[in-house]
């Protein structure tokens, strides 16, 4: 551990005097989550990451799970911060304290925009990277932090439904079991147990709007309304993605949409939404509305759709029947009358442009299969295609070359991971 480090906090901090209460909920909510249960009972096939920054937060999170079987800690460095090789010392460092396996993730963040929304996408991709089916990654975000998020998309113009307390997340889960735990309960589990953690100076940043809304509106709306945290961070309904948007949609209903699904009220999103809104009914034209999120005019309405977590790997290999986990979505066989042959080794690409493959009824072009198959634009480019060589052989759930056609073999099985943002949004 790094005990001379001046970033460390809650060195020295034992048991004597400490807050039981509140190291018990913490506790207690983590046991009640139901993304957490299969894992606690250990039936769960997949494992679980701790999303560690090195804060108190994850720190504590980290230490109530570090127990737990199959648990890791994966730390995002993003390589703003003069701290951040500090920061992701310490975080090895205490990770292998607890016994649990780490993994360091290096991003790189678009400075051009907003810098917390950019963050906030580049360390999900890197989340989303490491997981497999199953495996489900935990961040530390609690009552405070949802309170504070719901205020802020508020008197930003968003829609103010807060953080999910669960969603998809590339092939696995995201989860937020602490989400009715405050801010003190934390800290008073970090003292029970005598953790030590860092601290980052722009927290203390009041040019941020969260550290604006923590530090100088939340103390004054508490001290008058006692009850408004706790208001602010009660559970919501369950988000379900927005309706989609005509493609004649006015001005009024444009914005209305993208306040409804927790998106920012960008001027120029919406006047190009309008007009891309008259572009042909062949065209599938795409809006940047959000860091990570686009909105997709196809077959006549608007959909909003995230950006993939990472591309295909381009040394994918696919061997037949075997599943096969992809940042996309999951590759998977099925029996069929006429198939590919078991053990048929396959590489994996993704569409470049003008690929055709020759079925049993002639040459078909990959653009006219997904086209007839209604497959969506924000689908193909990541859609697996399966060659040998330089042949394509199959393009999943569409087409299979006649040469590979073989009696009672396997038909392969593209399952794409859901893009559709929800209707309170995604953080």
């Amino acid at each position: 551990m790094q005990g001379s480090l001046p970033f460390l906090r809650g060195q020295g901090m034992g048991t004597n005097g400490a807050d039981l209460n509140g190291a018990d909920l913490v506790v207690a909510a983590i046991e009640a989550a139901e993304e957490l249960a299969p894992h606690r009972r250990r039936e769960a096939s997949g494992r679980l990451w701790v999303a560690f920054s090195g804060g108190m937060d994850s720190t504590v999170l980290l230490h109530a799970l570090h127990r737990w079987p199959g648990i890791g800690a994966a730390h995002v460095n993003h390589g703003i911060a003069a701290e951040s090789a500090n920061w992701a010392r310490h975080c090895r460092e205490t990770a292998r304290g607890f016994g649990v396996e780490f993994r360091a993730l290096e991003v790189s963040v678009d400075r051009s925009g907003n810098l917390e929304a950019g963050s906030r996408q580049a360390r999900h991709a890197a989340l989303g990277s490491l997981l497999g089916q199953g495996d489900v990654v935990v961040l530390a975000h609690h009552a405070d932090d949802q309170a504070e998020t719901r205020l802020w998309q508020f008197l930003t113009g968003r829609h103010p439904g807060g953080m999910p307390a669960t969603r998809p997340l590339a092939a696995g889960r995201l989860t937020r079991p602490l989400l009715q735990v405050r801010r003190a309960a934390i800290a008073s589990y970090a003292k029970c147990h005598g953790l030590r953690w860092v601290e980052d100076g722009s927290n203390a940043d009041l040019s941020l709007d969260r550290n604006f809304i923590r530090h100088r509106l939340m103390p004054v709306i508490e001290e008058r309304f006692p009850t408004a945290l706790r208001e602010l961070a009660a559970p919501r309904a369950v988000a379900r993605s927005p309706d989609p948007l005509s493609a004649t949609a006015t001005e009024q209903e444009v914005r209305a949409w993208l306040v409804g699904a927790g998106m920012p009220l960008a001027k120029g999103a919406v006047a190009e939404i309008q007009r891309q809104g008259l572009a042909a009914p062949d065209r599938n034209p795409v809006v940047r509305v959000a860091p990570g999120v686009c909105a997709w005019r196809y077959r006549q309405v608007w959909r909003l759709i995230r950006d993939q977590a990472a591309p295909t790997p381009s040394e994918a290999q696919a061997v037949v029947p075997q599943a096969l986990a992809l940042p996309a979505g999951k590759l998977s066989w099925q029996r069929a009358s006429h198939g590919m042959a078991t053990g048929k080794a396959l590489a994996v690409h993704v569409r470049s442009g003008g690929e055709t493959v020759r079925t049993t009824a002639g040459t078909r072009r990959l653009k006219a299969l997904f086209q007839q198959h209604r497959v969506p634009p924000w689908q193909r480019s990541t859609w697996p295609l399966l060659y040998d060589g330089d042949r394509l052989l199959a393009v999943p759930n569409l087409a299979l070359a006649g040469s590979e056609s073989t009696f009672d073999g396997w038909a392969p099985i593209w399952t794409p991971f859901e893009q559709e943002v929800g209707r309170l949004g995604e953080v």
